[in-house]
């Protein structure tokens, strides 16, 4: 599926640049249904102004040095860094992957609403729309304003408009980290159930997402686990994350399992969904390097204070860059897994589990 997205994009990309009409009309119906650009969520305009105003701070007040230098080389890379991913992730596999999911699922609604009687059959524009928002909520990227005005009850679309509105959508980045992302996230889980969603034609698309994941996870998720450890997925602690049997544990698929995870012990979630903004103020104040984590203090008594600073700024940096990366800094190259959803957890186990429990 993925390298079809790869070559089906490049395809897109070649049509644009040499005007082909079919590829320019296909993109401009998607675009009446389907959000392309890229969410709030990631933050793009926050990240760059704030490594801007950082860059600015130092420029100002730090007298020229070799580290002064080292800053603004790291703050320039980091950008740089920054830019090329967002290019990659949000205007080429996402803007592409979310065209061909359109194209592929509003084909599939047709046939299926051709097997209905005609007084049931919905017209190109109902399934486009179907189609459109089962794109959206599967890769994020919602249209906050159509959201809002599906919203049956009175009272409830007045809040929903609230939140839509641009006041709405920069206090919940402010207080939540990736609420597009949460939001898409928990609805094309529930959107799997009958009462949630009403119409079968939609709630198929819904139903096949779930059934490939599930089929994922017992299969390729379940069999890793098996040739690391020998023992079943059933059998974790947390069954949403795989044990990679040497103190690590995976989420398999980051996206698939965050409905659980809120289900599952929602105060933590919210804990660690908090953003980046409120979790980097309360380490800080806490003197702790990971908010809902299990992670030591920043500083100790004994750190001198130009040691205890870089301690404290470097933990501050960490939420300038991709999550990915971060994740790169905390567990090596094995940090990329982020990068396609997989994070790993924890810190190595200098040992094996037997089956009873001892490390050998």
């Amino acid at each position: 599926a993925g390298l079809h997205v790869l070559v089906r994009t490049k395809d897109i990309v070649r049509g644009l640049s040499q005007g082909n009409k079919q590829t320019q009309d296909m993109i401009e119906y998607a675009l009446r249904y389907v959000e392309i650009k890229p969410p709030r969520d990631i933050g793009n305009d926050e990240i760059y102004s704030g490594l801007a105003s950082l860059q600015g701070i130092v420029d100002k007040y730090m007298p020229e040095s070799i580290a002064k230098g080292a800053m603004k080389k790291g703050m320039s890379t980091a950008t740089k860094i920054n830019k090329a991913i967002d290019v990659l992730m949000w205007y080429r596999l996402m803007a592409g992957a979310k065209l061909i999911v359109f194209e592929r699922e509003l084909e599939k609604a047709i046939i299926a609403n051709s097997k209905l009687p005609l007084e049931k059959q919905k017209s190109q524009h109902e399934l486009a729309k179907m189609a459109g928002q089962f794109v959206n909520d599967a890769f994020g990227g919602q249209n906050w304003r159509r959201l809002a005005e599906n919203v049956d009850n009175a009272f409830g679309r007045k809040w929903a408009a609230a939140m839509a509105s641009e006041n709405g959508m920069k206090w919940a980045n402010l207080v939540m980290f990736a609420p597009d992302w949460t939001v898409s996230n928990l609805r094309v889980l529930a959107k799997v159930f009958p009462g949630i969603e009403k119409d079968p034609i939609a709630r198929k698309m819904y139903q096949r997402y779930a059934l490939r994941a599930a089929i994922y996870y017992a299969t390729i998720g379940a069999g890793i686990q098996m040739m690391l450890t020998g023992k079943p997925i059933w059998e974790n602690d947390d069954p949403t994350k795989l044990d990679l049997g040497d103190g690590r544990t995976m989420t398999f698929s980051k996206q698939v399992m965050e409905p659980f995870h809120w289900v599952k012990n929602p105060i933590h979630e919210a804990t660690v969904k908090q953003s980046s903004l409120l979790k980097g103020i309360e380490e800080q104040v806490l003197n702790k390097e990971y908010i809902g984590g299990r992670a030591g203090p920043i500083t100790t008594e004994d750190d001198p204070v130009f040691t205890a600073a870089g301690k404290r700024l470097k933990i501050a940096g960490q939420h300038f860059a991709p999550i990915f990366v971060q994740d790169i800094g905390r567990n090596g190259p094995e940090g990329v897994y982020g990068f396609f959803g997989h994070p790993i957890y924890g810190h190595i186990r200098y040992g094996f589990k037997k089956a009873n429990g001892e490390l050998e």
